[in-house]
């Protein structure tokens, strides 16, 4: 807990200095709350004696945004209560999470942060409102350049590996912090520093299970050129030193290569490829290990005038629950229509595989085969008021070497959720 004190002021104090430096404009306060109820056959996830409950949750959050010429923060924070109706052993939670950004921006130098902080339960993931509330929807605007184009912003964010892999409710705690300064070198080229650390903490009977907390560092570097109007390269170095308690140290290298093409202003493709070298230290072993491995990430987008659709293939290396870097072969897709001015349309799948063996030269307790997928449906009552059915399939492939709850498992829920945001002035 230490170095969580420590990142926490590190947080806060980089933040506090780019607010003073990059904001003069009012704050725009935005709040929302939700209400949902789920029914849920598999609520653990087990492979057998499987049990259904009903999970009810009251959300509430705030957002605090200021935007200027030059600068702009961002904050989100909220709580969650959540109760379970009709099992035994699953005790109420609560859950508290924070999302922080800022950016600062100079004639050619651009200093931002991003930092999260979560408080959750292993079972029930927090969750942000989405907040489709203040208004019609509308039509789809094009492709959001920024979001598609920056690859290397998605290499921010670790997927949440724990999903599924334990049926016990376990406290968990996650902290992760990123500065990032970014450099126009040329009027096409720029380069890009950007610093990572995280922190996971469990709670009670994360022993029995198996799993570790752990402290992960790193660095990447990364140097982008537009080529024309269309087309954008970029080379990027990256080292990560992964520290889980009572396990040895881990090391991960990568250098990865890639290319965007804006097709149009509603079609974008994105390819990455790269090797990495994984190393693992000795600990109680009698000799270290090490592997070497290929990565890549296919990413692409199309927006049509009430439909967007995005998608996502990778290979990469995540730390697990158990104390190990793991291969993650991993699938995303989203797909979103607008049906009407009150009436939107979602569908989100993912899917992930993880295997140790290849990262580590070690046999991984953990590694698993996990599918999510599961169309909602969202109506608006009112330009504040929103209502969501949805369904959701998941099924989990847990590797024999898991001592707990080996073998596949699958689980079905249906919810239906209220939430409150009102308009923001434009």
């Amino acid at each position: 807990m230490k170095n969580l004190h420590q990142a926490i002021r590190i947080f806060l104090s980089t933040g506090l200095a780019i607010i003073t430096l990059g904001t003069n404009a009012a704050w725009d306060i935005a709040p929302a709350a939700q209400i949902e109820t789920s029914l849920e056959d598999n609520v653990r996830m087990s492979t057998e004696d499987e049990d259904s409950a009903l999970v009810s949750s009251i959300t509430g959050q705030v957002k605090l945004r200021n935007i200027t010429e030059t600068g702009e923060v961002s904050a989100t924070a909220g709580l969650s209560f959540l109760t379970y109706s009709g099992v035994k052993d699953l005790d109420d939670q609560n859950i508290q999470f924070l999302d922080f950004s800022a950016i600062n921006r100079g004639e050619k130098a651009r200093l931002g942060i991003a930092a999260s902080y979560r408080r959750d339960v292993m079972l029930r993931r927090s969750r942000l409102i989405s907040g489709f509330g203040g208004g019609a929807f509308g039509t789809n605007n094009p492709v959001d350049d920024a979001a598609i184009e920056d690859d290397l912003a998605l290499l921010n964010t670790d997927p949440d590996l724990d999903d599924s892999t334990s049926r016990l409710q376990i406290r968990r705690e996650r902290i992760r912090i990123s500065p990032t300064l970014n450099w126009s070198l040329t009027e096409r080229t720029s380069a890009r520093v950007t610093l990572n650390y995280s922190e996971l903490t469990y709670g009670q009977n994360a022993i029995v299970a198996g799993l570790k907390d752990r402290e992960s560092k790193g660095v990447k570097l990364a140097i982008r050129r537009s080529m024309s109007d269309k087309d954008t390269v970029s080379l990027m170095g990256a080292a990560r030193f992964h520290k889980p308690r009572d396990n040895p140290d881990s090391q991960n290298y990568e250098l990865r290569a890639s290319w965007n093409r804006r097709f149009s202003e509603r079609s974008r493709l994105g390819i990455q490829l790269g090797v990495r070298r994984t190393e693992r230290d000795a600990g109680i072993l009698p000799t270290s290990s090490s592997s070497t491995g290929f990565l890549f990430r296919i990413n692409g987008s199309r927006s049509y005038e009430r439909t967007n659709v995005r998608g996502s293939i990778e290979r990469s290396i995540y730390p697990s629950a158990f104390g190990q870097l793991v291969e993650t072969d991993r699938i995303t897709l989203n797909v979103d229509r607008t049906v009407s001015a009150r009436t939107k349309f979602d569908l989100q799948a993912r899917a992930f595989s993880t295997n140790s063996d290849s990262a580590e030269g070690t046999t991984a307790r953990g590694d698993q085969d996990y599918l999510q997928i599961g169309p909602s449906l969202n109506y608006l009552l009112s330009p504040a008021f929103a209502v969501r059915l949805s369904y959701q399939y998941t099924w989990v492939d847990r590797n024999q070497a898991n001592l707990v709850d080996a073998g596949s498992a699958s689980g079905n829920s249906i919810s239906l959720a209220f939430s409150y945001s009102p308009p923001r002035p434009i």
